[in-house]
C-alpha cells in the first residue's frame, strides 16, 4: 500500500468502520471465519510500524 501511496492509516478506518457496523456479532477467533476488526487494527497498526522503521 504505501508503495502504491495509499494512506495506510485509512486501513484502520475502515476496519473500524466494519467494527461499528457488526456491534458485538463476533464469535472468538478460533470460531471466526474472520478475525474480529479490534484485532485488525491492532495488527494493522504493527505492520505500520514495523514498515516504517
Amino acid at each position: 500500500m504505501m508503495r502504491s501511496k495509499y494512506d495506510t492509516e485509512e486501513m484502520i478506518s475502515a476496519m473500524q468502520l466494519l467494527k461499528d457496523v457488526a456491534g458485538t456479532k463476533f464469535y472468538p477467533g478460533f470460531a471466526s471465519s474472520h478475525s474480529d476488526p479490534e484485532n485488525r487494527i491492532e495488527n494493522i497498526k504493527k505492520a505500520i510500524k514495523r514498515i516504517r522503521r
